[in-house]
């Protein structure tokens, strides 16, 4: 029984410095975003299995933006209501909600009971439990349900724009302002 003993831990000992060395030989260091150098690609590289020209000459900015880079832009108000920290739930938030959910969550009709006239609606969530959480819009199923447009189910589905507001809005903290 002795000798199985002290053949079993030499064994085991050499088992284990031969993976760590085999480990060690193949091991590779993963690049995180602080390790890759941040190079910029200048905007006139071409890749060369490309069949496009490259312009000789470059077109000087217009005055007036395109209608593709004004439709991408939220609104100003929005977006100044975001960089102040200011957004307003009565001044802002409530009348998405009044537009797009109040047929089915307010007044006497307030379908899963979610009365969302109000903030003190919005706040007591629904019979399944609180539709947001202050603070955190990725852990909040309102936000969820309207980014993902699946509400309001009937009627026009909420904008990108109000979507962000009502997200900014419950990072803020969801408060009654």
């Amino acid at each position: 029984m002795q000798t199985k003993k002290t053949l079993k831990y030499p064994v085991f000992i050499a088992g284990l410095v031969t993976i760590f060395i085999l480990a060690a030989c193949n091991a590779t260091v993963p690049q995180t975003a602080a390790s890759v150098p941040n190079t910029a690609i200048p905007a006139t590289l071409v890749p060369l299995n490309t069949n496009t020209a490259v312009p000789s000459e470059t077109v000087p900015p217009t005055e007036e933006p395109t209608a593709a880079i004004v439709a991408t832009q939220a609104p100003t108000d929005t977006l100044e209501a975001v960089a102040s920290g200011s957004i307003s739930f009565a001044g802002q938030v409530l009348p998405i909600f009044n537009e797009s959910c109040f047929n089915c969550h307010g007044g006497n009709k307030t379908e899963n009971d979610l009365a969302l006239g109000s903030y003190a609606g919005v706040m007591a969530g629904s019979e399944d439990g609180a539709v947001l959480v202050p603070g955190d819009p990725a852990a909040s199923v309102l936000v969820e349900l309207i980014a993902n447009q699946k509400m309001p189910k009937r009627g026009a589905k909420l904008t990108q724009e109000q979507v962000q507001l009502v997200s900014d809005w419950i990072t803020q903290g969801a408060l009654d302002n």
